[in-house]
Parts: structure tokens; C-alpha cells; sequence
């Protein structure tokens, strides 16, 4: 049994995420109980044999990534709008450069889900607070708004959904990642670690 404290710091009201972690002795389908207001729900989840897209202590690739002055032919290179101010560092050039670097993998425009939806918007509220101490970038996912061909990076950390947040230390290791959906203290502590790295 765990608990699970409601995660909803800078959410629309209504919405918020319960986030447990929790390890398995072996990979395989498991079977699990969600207990909200007295009601089980069922839920069933796999776990792999290995991660598919890249894991903390693997090094990140040192990839190219779109910027103000390179596009790299993504277009648009950020689909929030307004756009978000993350585009002017290439992440390819500081990925192993000697400070942390913060990467966010999303699309705001191709959102689907109410969740997911925030979390570009939730990093353009904290990540000036950082920025002087990690590199942040964003990374759009698709090449364009009209195909689903990925941006080379996205392949490169061989990412099959978003969003996603990576934090590299210095040396361009993988220090740690998050995805799926966040809150406002979740990305805080995020940030604050992937600067100490």
C-alpha cells in the first residue's frame, strides 16, 4: 500500500497528478488496485526489460537542436504561444560543455491530454528562477505541424512519447528525467537537482 499526495502546484484548478514510485522485482504485466474516495479502480501496467528511451547514467548524445538561428528546417521551431524563450542555446553545443543542461521534449500544439498540456507553460514560469546555473532547451517533437516525422533529437533519445524533461550534468551524463505530466514543485525540484549535477 502507498499513499499518494496530490501534485497540482500551478495546475488549472481541477486538475493534478497522485505520482508514487515504486520498484519491481522482474519485468512483466502487473496488476494493481487505485483506491480514490473508497472506490478501487483497476489498473493493469507492464514493465520492461530495459527502458526504450534513454536512462540516468547513460551518456546523452550530443545532437543539434533548433534554435533562433539555426531552425535545422523545424518549422515552427516552438509551437506555444506565445513562443517560449528556450530556443536560443543549441543543445548540441552544450550538452558536455562543462554547466547542467535542462531538455524539454514537447509539442504544446499536438497536446492531447488536459495534463500534459502545462508543462511547457509550467517550465517558462520556473525556469528563469535557474537559468543562470542549468542550460534549459526545448525541444519541439515533430519537424513540422503538419507530418509526424520527429526532430532529430527526438530520435536520438529514442523517445516514443511526450513530454518529457532530462537533466545532464557538465559532462553531458544523464543525471535524470521525468515524464508524462508535472507540477509546478515537481519541475522546481527537477531544475534545482539538474543544477547540483
Amino acid at each position: 500500500t502507498m499513499n499518494a499526495p496530490l501534485n497540482d502546484a500551478g495546475l488549472p484548478e481541477g486538475r493534478g497528478l497522485y505520482v508514487v514510485e515504486a520498484s519491481f522485482p522482474e519485468a512483466g504485466i502487473f496488476d494493481a488496485l487505485i483506491n480514490v474516495d473508497g472506490n478501487d479502480l483497476p489498473v493493469a501496467f507492464q514493465i520492461l526489460e530495459e527502458a526504450e528511451a534513454l536512462t540516468p547514467g547513460e551518456a546523452a548524445p550530443v545532437v543539434p537542436s533548433a534554435t533562433v538561428r539555426d531552425a535545422r528546417d523545424i518549422d515552427p521551431i516552438c509551437t506555444l504561444d506565445p513562443p517560449c524563450p528556450f530556443h536560443e542555446l543549441d543543445l548540441g553545443e552544450v550538452t558536455g560543455a562543462g554547466k547542467p543542461v535542462a531538455v524539454c521534449f514537447s509539442t504544446p500544439a499536438r497536446y492531447q491530454s488536459r495534463y500534459c498540456g502545462p508543462t511547457l507553460e509550467l517550465l517558462v514560469e520556473v525556469g528563469p528562477e535557474l537559468e543562470y546555473v542549468v542550460d534549459i532547451i526545448h525541444v519541439e517533437v515533430f519537424r513540422d505541424s503538419t507530418t509526424n516525422q520527429v526532430a532529430e533529437p527526438v530520435d536520438a533519445y529514442s523517445l516514443i512519447s511526450e513530454p518529457w524533461m532530462y537533466a545532464l550534468d557538465g559532462a553531458g551524463t544523464i543525471t535524470n528525467r521525468m515524464g508524462g505530466a508535472w507540477d509546478q514543485g515537481e519541475l522546481r525540484e527537477f531544475l534545482v537537482t539538474a543544477s547540483k549535477a
